[in-house]
């Protein structure tokens, strides 16, 4: 009984332990983005990487894409999404709901947006909720393992558990490590990283 005690004193602890090395890495990259925005210093995605997204064979046999509108702070894959859409593809933006991600058809359109707070939110969700093809979403960090950093909601880590699509998180270059994000159970992986210089499937 004292050695599962302690057993489990010391899986709490690793738990804590991971908790806090994942909100320093976020307060960092959190900081680093503000500066930045506040600079007004705006990356262009390139298009050499939009294409190779693009041109992905999961991208090429889809039809439905979950996507998001950008905080002023957030990689702008506005680009991407229209470059999606001008090859025929369908693209939803999220809604927060709670504890779940709504989700609805976007087609480029302010008129299909409603402001929340410093969110870009649809109007109207698509009932029932599509299946996707392909899932674009934010991190603040992801690794070469395909470990993904978010915000701490765990909003994405709910949709990407249950969804079957090629997976992929836009961050910004340095935001891609070679090191390993500290990870929890309900952390999700993503399939390839996405940045403003290249697209990247993970292995």
């Amino acid at each position: 009984m004292v050695a599962q005690d302690s057993q489990d004193g010391g899986s709490v602890e690793m738990i804590q332990k991971i908790r806090l090395e994942k909100s320093q890495l976020r307060e960092q990259i959190r900081i680093k983005r503000r500066a930045q925005s506040l600079n007004n210093a705006k990356i262009i995605f390139q298009d050499d990487a939009i294409s190779n997204l693009i041109n992905h064979p999961k991208l090429k046999s889809a039809q439905k894409i979950a996507i998001f509108l950008p905080t002023n702070t957030e990689p702008d894959v506005n680009q991407v999404s229209t470059k999606l859409r001008a090859t025929g593809l369908k693209t939803f933006i999220p809604r927060v709901d709670g504890e779940l991600l709504n989700w609805g058809e976007y087609s480029g359109r302010d008129q299909e947006l409603q402001i929340r707070g410093k969110f870009s939110e649809p109007i109207e969700i698509v009932t029932p909720q599509p299946v996707f093809d392909v899932v674009i979403a934010p991190a603040l960090a992801v690794d070469i393992y395909g470990n993904r950093l978010g915000q701490g909601g765990a909003f994405y880590d709910r949709v990407l558990k249950v969804s079957k699509a090629f997976k992929v998180a836009v961050v910004f270059e340095d935001e891609f490590l070679q090191n390993k994000i500290p990870t929890e159970e309900h952390d999700q992986k993503v399939d390839a990283v996405l940045t403003p210089n290249k697209f990247l499937e993970l292995k």
